[in-house]
């Protein structure tokens, strides 16, 4: 079902989930370079709901919250971002090195805490 959306649908369910990005419809209308009047239409149509609430569900586990720093951390790393990019080869040794069963709590804790070297507030993320 996620490959029905549209490219600019993607980009506004993410812009819709993610409590860190509050914008009203009129500023993702322009970020988007979508009407609000077509925004408003695919906020009302059964399938993107279905594609919001999966999008929810990816932000909501431990698991979406770890794929959520990961892809700040990254983009970070592409934009020139120094010591993201060293956290970023630090985390991925770290990775490496841990048993599968010890890696999952730990490496979310470490991204947690890179995150707030890097950017102060892990919370904004």
């Amino acid at each position: 079902m996620l490959t029905e959306q549209s490219e600019k649908q993607r980009q506004a369910a993410q812009l819709l989930v993610r409590p860190d990005h509050p914008c009203t419809l009129r500023e993702m209308s322009e970020l988007l370079e979508v009407p609000v009047s077509t925004l408003s239409r695919w906020r009302s149509d059964p399938k993107f709901q279905r594609y919001l609430q999966q999008m929810s569900q990816r932000y909501a586990t431990p698991q979406g919250e770890r794929q959520r720093i990961w892809e700040a951390l990254v983009a970070q790393c592409e934009g020139g971002n120094v010591s993201a990019i060293k956290l970023y080869f630090e985390l991925s040794r770290q990775m490496e090195e841990q048993a599968p069963e010890e890696g999952e709590e730990a490496l979310l804790e470490a991204l947690r805490q890179g995150a707030k070297e890097v950017w102060g507030n892990a919370a904004a993320l």
